[in-house]
């Protein structure tokens, strides 16, 4: 099986001059926890992870002195922190006014549509990424192979 046979092509697509405001917006309305990021001819600079925005203001937090607590509930507890609410929405702010390329990943690990599919596996195995883009001959994105679309694939009745 190769890679364009179950590779998502309804992609959803980041910029990296957008805020992060912008990005966290298209993250949330689609339901998904990250996103390649292109250049204006489609070509892959990066990929944005939902990780990558916690990370950026956790470092925020740390850097003004506060530690945060991480629960598996919760993606943070501002509760435990004890510090003004005007300074975590000061924080806030800051972050979703910076742009995706300062926040972005740019080393991704990515797979051309005529791979093996074990190939896409593989790498999201080996490198515990939860996604890989599909680019063609020219770097272009074409689409995305995720953990889940590798459930589904094992869940998937035609495989008997």
């Amino acid at each position: 099986m190769q890679v364009k046979d179950i590779m998502e092509k309804n992609l959803i697509l980041l910029n990296p001059e957008m805020s992060l405001r912008d990005a966290a917006k298209l993250l949330a309305e689609n339901d998904i926890s990250g996103a390649p990021v292109v250049d204006n001819e489609g070509k892959l600079v990066g990929i944005l992870m939902v990780s990558d925005i916690i990370r950026e203001i956790k470092g925020k937090l740390e850097s003004m002195g506060f530690a945060i607590s991480f629960t598996p509930f919760d993606l943070f507890d501002f509760y435990t922190l004890n510090m003004p609410m005007e300074s975590e929405k000061d924080i806030m702010r800051e972050v979703a006014d910076m742009q995706v390329k300062n926040v972005m990943r740019k080393k991704v690990y990515y797979v051309h549509d005529n791979d093996d599919l074990d190939t896409a596996i593989e790498i999201l195995g080996k490198k515990d990424i939860s996604r890989v883009p599909v680019v063609d001959k020219d770097e272009k994105v074409i689409g995305i192979i995720t953990r889940g679309d590798i459930l589904r694939l094992l869940a998937n009745n035609s495989l008997k």
